[in-house]
């Protein structure tokens, strides 16, 4: 939102542009910080979640508590793979019933 006065040569016309240029700074700054504080919510939320599962329920996922960093970096792309990626493949064996 610009403020527009007829003047354009006038102080005060500088300085309406002047406010709502820090007006739009603030506002751009206080959703930086809302999507900054939301992802660190859902990442909590997350955490929670993941250590809810018992070794049982990791084992049968094929990772361990420690393994949950990495995946987390990754995700984010925050460092290079680190994980063997394995694809299942297709078995060729007919299976008569």
């Amino acid at each position: 939102m610009h403020i527009v006065n007829a003047d354009i040569g006038s102080s005060s016309s500088r300085r309406g542009f002047v406010v709502a240029d820090a007006a739009d700074r603030i506002l751009a700054g206080a959703k930086w910080v809302a999507a900054r504080w939301a992802e660190r919510r859902r990442a909590a939320r997350s955490r929670a979640e993941f250590n809810r599962l018992d070794s049982h329920a990791l084992r049968d996922l094929g990772i361990s508590r420690g393994d949950y960093d990495t995946y987390l970096a990754e995700a984010r792309s925050a460092g290079r793979p680190t994980l063997r990626r394995t694809r299942v493949q297709p078995s060729t064996a007919r299976h008569e019933p």
